[in-house]
């Protein structure tokens, strides 16, 4: 029969303990590091807030001083003034909610629920890169002087303009004629 003496159930008391506190220790270190992951998608997605706000402020200038007047263009560009507005409150509701000190005592139920918000914020992250990739067509105030109509179409070339209106644009580029 095993017999353990006191001295050996204390040791071994000690071992299984410092076991669990090493375990907890890395979990706590990894739900860490994730932790930081999470903020590191955030600052990526938060760095485009103040963008899409003037995106925002631009695109609704340009409808209010009825500069687009074609009604199919005017419904693109309220539906994406829509999409960036919604992009950025998203991303405030998300740091409103986000709890970084949640369940800093249990280190999986922490992970798990970093792992939650990992996927809440990426997907913020990815409403907003959509929301400024829609719009960004529609900055360009050539781009909406120039619309010709057809979808997603867009004239953005830079034409040259004779604001004198006394001479020729010379395109020879030093020849002589």
């Amino acid at each position: 029969m095993l017999r353990i003496t006191t001295a050996s159930f204390r040791i071994l008391s000690l071992l299984a303990l410092l076991v669990t506190y090493t375990a907890c220790q890395d979990g706590a270190a990894e739900a860490e590091a994730y932790a930081a992951e999470v903020m590191e998608v955030h600052d990526i997605a938060m760095a485009d807030y103040t963008r899409l706000n003037l995106m925002k402020a631009e695109l609704q200038n340009q409808l209010d001083d009825s500069l687009v007047t074609e009604p199919a263009l005017r419904d693109q560009m309220n539906n994406i003034i829509l999409a960036l507005g919604t992009a950025n409150r998203d991303m405030m509701e998300w740091m409103v909610a986000y709890k970084p000190d949640t369940h800093l005592g249990d280190p999986e139920q922490r992970m798990a629920y970093l792992q939650e918000e990992m996927k809440k914020i990426e997907a913020v992250k990815q409403s907003m890169m959509s929301a400024k990739e829609r719009a960004q067509p529609y900055i360009d105030m050539k781009a909406i002087k120039n619309y010709d109509g057809s979808q997603d179409h867009f004239d953005d070339h830079n034409h040259e303009h004779d604001h004198d209106h006394d001479h020729d644009h010379d395109h020879s580029h030093g020849h002589d004629h």
